[in-house]
């Protein structure tokens, strides 16, 4: 018991203790008949086909990984408010993208914490007029620059050729007078969201031009509900029988002022 508690009071060997120890009862909880399960030739076939469908398969651009906070190169100052980078569900972004409800035709796209540039990819497929995307970490931004370049390179059914990605605080972007669809996947926590929240207010205020708000796995959901000059369409948006399965990952909000095409 004396060398476990020594080893466990270690700064190096209590780390790997740790590690071993918590990945150990993690495999413990999976039951023999789930593991089974899980590695069925039909479900680990399926995983791997549906691999080949992937934006990185395709054109060898870098989507994937997860970045914690303070490996994102931010300042320390500003990591507070920083989430981890963890890229969307490819399939549910695919899926809402393809609904034809969607009002891209003339519309601007900003993705607001574009990380390494997966939605300015699949969005540069539809016909919007531009594609902004707005990232605070000069690491993913970067990325998503080398993305661009060579998704624009090998991709042969881009509609939107004009994506930028730019290297930004989105709590100080201010949204174009443009007809406008704000997207977000949970990109920051509620203290950025209510100045985020600010702008698009102003943006309604002053200008007539219709704004959407897309916020894909919602999480900071209420902070936008409370707002006046914002109404929350979801329900009507996910009205058809079959596109109700998104509406359980997808929020949609219109401007007061403006209607949906």
């Amino acid at each position: 018991m004396e060398i476990k508690k020594k080893i466990r009071e270690s700064p190096f060997f209590g780390r790997v203790y740790q590690v071993i120890y918590n990945e150990y009862y993690a495999l413990k909880r999976i039951s023999v008949k789930r593991m089974f399960r899980l590695l069925r030739p039909g479900r680990i076939i399926k995983w791997a086909f549906s691999r080949t469908k992937t934006i990185d398969y395709l054109y060898g651009v870098d989507t994937g990984g997860f970045i914690r906070p303070e490996e994102l190169g931010v300042a320390r100052e500003n990591l507070k408010d920083a989430l981890q980078y963890q890229r969307c569900n490819e399939e549910l972004l695919v899926s809402f993208l393809e609904l034809e409800n969607l009002p891209v035709q003339g519309r601007v796209l900003v993705d607001l914490g574009s990380g390494k540039g997966l939605v300015l990819m699949y969005a540069a497929r539809k016909k919007f007029s531009k594609i902004i995307g707005i990232e605070f970490s000069e690491k993913l931004h970067r990325i998503s620059l080398n993305n661009i370049i060579k998704f624009k390179s090998l991709c042969s059914d881009i509609q939107c050729s004009d994506v930028d990605s730019i290297l930004g605080d989105a709590s100080e972007y201010d949204f174009p007078d443009d007809p406008i669809i704000i997207f977000m996947y949970n990109p920051f926590g509620a203290n950025v969201m209510r100045h985020v929240l600010c702008n698009m207010e102003a943006r309604i205020q002053r200008s007539q031009a219709p704004l959407m708000v897309v916020y894909m796995e919602h999480r900071q959901k209420d902070v936008l509900d409370q707002s006046p000059f914002l109404k929350n369409v979801t329900k009507d948006f996910f009205s058809q029988g079959r596109h109700q399965a998104l509406e359980k990952h997808f929020a949609i909000w219109e401007g007061r002022s403006a209607s949906l095409d």
